[in-house]
C-alpha cells in the first residue's frame, strides 16, 4: 500500500482529522520496509493555487509574488484531470518554485526533504514544448534543480535542455560545489519540442559507504544518460542525516538572452525515496544514451565550439598539419578561440575526449 501527500488542502484536512492522524502514521510506519514510497505528488488540480510544487518560495517574499505571475494553471490539454501547470521561461526568467525546504515565504503546509532519510530518490513527471524554440547560444533552461549549494543537501544534480533533442547533466559535490560530472547529451528519440507530453525520469542513488552512487535520466523510456561510480558528495549527510533538502521544480533559464518564446506544461510529478516496485522497468536498452557532437564555427574574429563535454581537448592545426592551437581541461559547454592573428585560410580541428577518443573532427575556414 502506498501513501501520498494529497494535492489539496481540503483533502489533507479530511484524512488529518480525529483518528485519522493515528490511522495514517501506523500505515506509514507498517510499509516503510515494504518498498519505496512516493513522498510528493503533484497534479495540478487544485485551482486556488495552494499546489504542493508552490508551497515554499526560497528568497525574498518578493519571489512568492513574481511565481505566481510566472507560472499558471492550465487547461491545454493536460495528461490526467482538468489541469496541468505552464510557464515560459523564455520569457519570465526564473519561477522560484522549490519543495521541500523549511523557509516561510508561500504556503506553509506539507513536505519536508527533512523528514526523509534515504539515499535513493526518483523524480518522474510529464512535461510538453511548444514548437520551433530557438536555442541561441549556450541558453538552456533548467527542467529540474536537485540540491542548490551548500544548504541544499550533500549534492546539486541539474537536468537542463539546451536543445529539441539535447540536454546538459551536472553534477557538483558538496562542500565546495565543485563539479564532478558534466555532459551534454542527445535524445536518441528526436525532436522533443512537438506539442505531444513526454515521460520524464531521473534517478538518484548515492550510495551509502563512499563519495560515489549512480543515476540514470530517461526520456520516454529511453535513455539519455546512465552512469555508475559517480562522485556525488564529499561527505555523508552533512545536513543531521538528510542528504538532500530542496528542489527546484521547475527551476530557471540559463546562458544568455533567448529569443522568442520556449513555452513548456509539466503534469502529474512524483518524488519517490527509491524505484517505484511497479510501473517501471530499468532493463531497457542502455545504448541509446550518446554525447551531442561537437560543433565548430567561425563568427568574425572567433571560433565557437560547442557541446563540449568536462575533460575535453582541442587541437586545431593549420593546412600544412602544424599545430597552432591547443587547449585541454575544457569545463564548460562552449570554448571560444581568438583568431584575430590568423590568417585567412582552412584549419583543421580534433576534439578528443578525457579518455583519449576522437569525439569529432573537421575543418573550419577563416575569412574576413
Amino acid at each position: 500500500m502506498k501513501i501520498r501527500q494529497m494535492s489539496t488542502f481540503s483533502e489533507r484536512d479530511t484524512i488529518m482529522k480525529g483518528t485519522a492522524q493515528v490511522i495514517a502514521f501506523l500505515l506509514i510506519v507498517t510499509t516503510a520496509s515494504l518498498g519505496s514510497e512516493i513522498l510528493l505528488f503533484e497534479d495540478c488540480e487544485d485551482t486556488a493555487f495552494t499546489e504542493w510544487f508552490l508551497e515554499r518560495s526560497i528568497g525574498t517574499s518578493y519571489y512568492w509574488e513574481e511565481l505566481m505571475s510566472e507560472l499558471t494553471i492550465s487547461d491545454e490539454t493536460p495528461v490526467s484531470g482538468n489541469y496541468c501547470m505552464t510557464y515560459d521561461p523564455w520569457t519570465t526568467g526564473n519561477p522560484h518554485a522549490n519543495e521541500g525546504f523549511p523557509v516561510t515565504h508561500g504556503n506553509t503546509g506539507g513536505f519536508l526533504f527533512d523528514n526523509v532519510h534515504t539515499s535513493t530518490y526518483y523524480f518522474r513527471w510529464q512535461q510538453r514544448w511548444q514548437t520551433d524554440i530557438n536555442y541561441t547560444g549556450t541558453i538552456q533552461n533548467k527542467n529540474i534543480y536537485i540540491g542548490y549549494g551548500e544548504w541544499g543537501g550533500d549534492f546539486v544534480f541539474v537536468l537542463a535542455k539546451n536543445g529539441d533533442d539535447n540536454f546538459h547533466i551536472t553534477i557538483r559535490s558538496n562542500p565546495g560545489y565543485m563539479i564532478t560530472y558534466n555532459r551534454w547529451l542527445t535524445f536518441s528519440g528526436g525532436n522533443l519540442d512537438n506539442m505531444e507530453w513526454h515521460m520524464m525520469e531521473v534517478y538518484l542513488d548515492l550510495g551509502t559507504t563512499g563519495p560515489t552512487g549512480s543515476f540514470f535520466v530517461r526520456v520516454d523510456g529511453v535513455y539519455v544518460a546512465d552512469s555508475s561510480n559517480v562522485h556525488f558528495r564529499d561527505e555523508i549527510n552533512q545536513n543531521n542525516g538528510v542528504a538532500l533538502r530542496t528542489v527546484g521544480w521547475p527551476s530557471n533559464l540559463s546562458g544568455g538572452t533567448p529569443i522568442g518564446n520556449g513555452r513548456t506544461w509539466l503534469d502529474d510529478m512524483e518524488i519517490w525515496d527509491g524505484l517505484p516496485e511497479t510501473g517501471i522497468s530499468i532493463e531497457d536498452d542502455r545504448s541509446s544514451a550518446t554525447d551531442a557532437e561537437p560543433t565548430a564555427y567561425n563568427s568574425g574574429n572567433t571560433v565557437i565550439f560547442n557541446n563540449l563535454n568536462q575533460g575535453d581537448r582541442i587541437s586545431v592545426f593549420d593546412i600544412t598539419g602544424r599545430l597552432i592551437h591547443n587547449y585541454g581541461c575544457i569545463s564548460e559547454s562552449v570554448h571560444q578561440w581568438n583568431v584575430i592573428s590568423n590568417p585567412n585560410g582552412i584549419y583543421l580541428f580534433v576534439i578528443e575526449s578525457d579518455d583519449g577518443c576522437s569525439r569529432t573532427s573537421g575543418s573550419i575556414a577563416i575569412t574576413r
